[in-house]
């Protein structure tokens, strides 16, 4: 999570913007950057995401890994690094809309909360 809203207010704070920008353009900017920070998050978090899961999803009774790292590399040896992006296009497609728009309602109601946005 730290990884998602520092690359959201770096990608805000470096996009070029003037003080007399309209709302629309404040909006796109928010949205942008939200999306671009989603999409940068799950392209770094996708594969740690894949071993968590795989970990969580085995049996219990009769675990399969003993760490993640020998999930890691029991997965890359059978089936090679383009296991741990299975899936990725999808899930960074579905990113950033959903995080342009959360994004936007989130600066929205902080500013109804009387939070100054952070430019």
């Amino acid at each position: 999570m730290g990884l998602y809203f520092t690359s959201y207010h770096l990608i805000k704070h470096h996009m070029n913007t003037n003080n007399e920008s309209s709302q629309a353009k404040k909006h796109f900017k928010v949205m942008l950057s939200g999306g671009l920070a989603g999409l940068f998050s799950w392209v770094v978090g996708y594969p740690i995401d894949f071993i968590k899961t795989k970990i969580q999803s085995q049996d219990l009774d009769e675990k399969k890994y003993k760490s993640s790292w020998e999930c890691f590399m029991r997965n890359y040896r059978k089936y090679g690094p383009r296991v741990f992006t299975r899936g990725l296009i999808t899930v960074c497609l579905r990113s950033i809309p959903v995080n342009a728009v959360g994004f936007t309602v989130e600066e929205k109601v902080a500013g109804f909360m009387g939070r100054q946005p952070i430019e």
